[in-house]
């Protein structure tokens, strides 16, 4: 990083706790919020913690709490704030932005400088850092994975794959829906692999150096290694492991449609390009969308990009893609109607 990338990324981080740590506690605990606030109760009074594979999703927010508030010397529970448990979901929010160096040689700098005023600004960022459920630390742990992926690939060091094992299996004990992250992103390398080979080379094949088997297989540990020790609760709950497996039976059932969060196959669309709550302010997505869409034609074309990696361009627009087809088509929050 240069010095006005640094500048930038420094701008970036100051609005974002501007716009997020302010009045905390104003708005009352979302029902999903005060759930999660009991668990970690349970935790943080009596030491104890048991995976449920039925509800609740998984233990690293509740783990990363407790780190926060060993931290910052915190009081009983019973004299916890609203503002104190949502302090967790801000530094995951603001380490969104912190992560973007990572991938700078990607973006280049001025798409990266970009990327951390939007995501410093963005509506949706900003209300979700806001807010104590697992959905902001499952994106952090997504993006630290995917750019120390990306550093993997750009220079083979074992170390960055440890790293990405590490993000996955966070990412494991966070929510039960990764493996749709991690089926997207999967999707994303092969279809972006083969443009690279068969389209983006005209004509000629383009060999990447081959990926090291036993780099693959350390990181592959560090992930089960990660998921295991959380699960398990450190080791005092063995029974943990084999329920986050067992939850894929209960969740698919809710994937297939058993379950009362049924919308329009339109819903994020339209939360996020143009919603407008009764008596509240319009909050869009719009302009980020636009520009993700002319990005994405750059990336293809390979022009205009700035210093930006095309295959990296393009990848993230594969995967965005994907996913957000993904969460639109399944029944468990949308449904498609005639």
């Amino acid at each position: 990083m240069n010095r006005w990338s640094s500048v930038a990324l420094l701008v970036a981080l100051a609005v974002g706790v501007c716009l997020r740590w302010p009045r905390l506690d104003e708005r009352p605990m979302h029902n999903d919020e005060a759930v999660n606030a009991i668990k970690f109760g349970e935790l943080w009074q009596q030491g104890r913690y048991r995976y449920d594979p039925n509800e609740h999703h998984g233990p690293s927010l509740l783990y990363a709490t407790a780190v926060v508030s060993r931290l910052t010397g915190a009081p009983d529970f019973q004299d916890f704030s609203d503002q104190r448990l949502r302090w967790v979901s801000v530094l995951f929010g603001l380490g969104l932005i912190g992560l973007l160096p990572l991938i700078i040689d990607g973006l280049g700098r001025t798409g990266a400088a970009w990327a951390a005023a939007f995501t410093a600004t963005s509506p949706a960022f900003v209300f979700y850092s806001r807010y104590y459920i697992h959905e902001v630390p499952l994106v952090f742990f997504t993006f630290l994975a995917l750019a120390a992926g990306w550093r993997y690939w750009r220079s083979r060091r074992p170390g960055w794959i440890l790293l990405a094992g590490a993000a996955l299996g966070l990412m494991d004990a966070t929510k039960e829906t990764f493996i749709i992250t991690l089926a997207a992103a999967a999707a994303a390398v092969i279809i972006n692999q083969a443009w690279n080979w068969y389209i983006d080379a005209s004509g000629a094949p383009v060999h990447a150096r081959r990926l090291n088997p036993w780099h693959l297989a350390a990181g592959l540990g560090v992930w089960l290694g990660v998921a295991v020790i959380l699960f398990s609760s450190f080791f005092s709950n063995p029974a943990g492991p084999l329920d986050s497996v067992r939850t894929y039976q209960a969740w698919f059932g809710r994937a297939a449609g058993n379950s009362p969060h049924i919308h329009n196959w339109t819903f994020y669309l339209h939360r996020l390009l143009w919603f407008h709550p009764a008596k509240g302010p319009v909050f869009t997505e719009g302009l980020i969308l636009l520009l993700a869409l002319i990005a994405a034609v750059a990336g293809f074309r390979r022009q205009r990009l700035s210093g930006a990696n095309a295959s990296l361009v393009r990848f993230l627009a594969l995967y965005s893609v994907i996913l957000g087809a993904v969460y639109s088509l399944l029944p468990y929050k949308t449904r498609i109607t005639e």
